[in-house]
């Protein structure tokens, strides 16, 4: 299984712990939870305590290319090539010069795999637009007080703004459920009190309409990372004393277009940008064509 996988129970005991929340009557950093939901969530953190883990990461590699797989072994369990090669999401050619690798790190525990919410949030404050014209001079650190509300202050100005104007006070917010997955971000001008700008980490299109895909740093799109197996000519081969073959290949690769797959690194397919570079689905967005 993979690794977010395993930890699939813990996080949806927790989603439906947070659905129960309700702070009526309570004070200001108080609130009631289900006694039910709540029990079931201690369980599961004490059921993944009592199994240590250490974090294992398979590769497969192809001809030019490779995919990338994290998985949580029980400490002292055994996990090698042949256990990945029955997690992988495309087919495995080892008679076409394809490697299967298991990387090995330190025992770690569940709670290391807590969301950074600290760099979703600095994410989030880099792509966002504050409106036409805007530019932050300047930003404060995050509060992170409230693990549900990252909050920081940044200071603003337009290009309309007169020149003798001050720089527009901001404070911006990252909200989270108790899971760490983002439930909203917003900009409030503190003067005016009223939200401003827009997020640009997420779809600028309604879902079912077409658009166009950029990354979340406004970079378009050039289309997906595929790989496809093919059959280079040989012409000629030389053992080496260690057994392995050198090859000397005759020049062309005769490709294989009907196994054209997607590449995927943990079931997310990855997409190639105008430049060059590889980012994974969850980097891209949908804009108006």
């Amino acid at each position: 299984m993979y690794a977010q996988q395993q930890l699939a129970s813990l996080i949806e005991r927790i989603e439906a712990l947070a659905a129960t929340e309700d702070n009526t009557g309570c004070g200001e950093d108080l609130t009631v939870v289900g006694a039910a939901e709540f029990k079931a969530v201690i369980d599961e953190i004490a059921r993944l305590r009592a199994n240590p883990c250490r974090l294992v990461l398979g590769e497969h590699q192809h001809r030019h290319s490779s995919s990338f797989y994290t998985f949580l072994v029980p400490a002292g369990g055994k996990f090698d090539a042949s256990d990945l090669a029955g997690h992988l999401q495309e087919t495995y050619e080892p008679d076409l010069e394809e490697a299967l690798t298991v990387q090995e790190t330190s025992p770690i525990l569940v709670e290391a795999c807590e969301p950074d919410r600290e760099a979703i949030a600095d994410r989030i404050f880099e792509v966002y637009d504050f409106g036409d014209g805007a530019q932050v001079l300047d930003h404060g650190r995050w509060d992170t007080s409230d693990p549900l509300d990252y909050t920081k202050i940044a200071y603003v100005e337009y290009d309309d703004d007169p020149p003798e104007a001050d720089s527009h006070k901001v404070s911006f917010h990252v909200r989270f459920d108790a899971a760490g997955k983002v439930t909203d971000a917003y900009a409030l001008e503190c003067d005016k009190g009223q939200d401003i700008g827009r997020r640009g980490d997420i779809d600028k299109v309604a879902p079912g309409e077409s658009g166009k895909l950029i990354t979340k740093d406004g970079e378009e799109v050039a289309g997906t990372y595929e790989t496809m197996p093919g059959t280079s000519g040989i012409d000629l081969a030389t053992r080496q004393p260690d057994g392995t073959l050198d090859l000397e290949y005759a020049g062309g690769t005769d490709v294989c277009w009907d196994d054209q797959k997607t590449v995927k690194v943990n079931g997310e397919r990855q997409f190639v940008t105008a430049s060059g570079k590889i980012v994974p689905e969850s980097e891209v967005i949908l804009v108006p064509a």
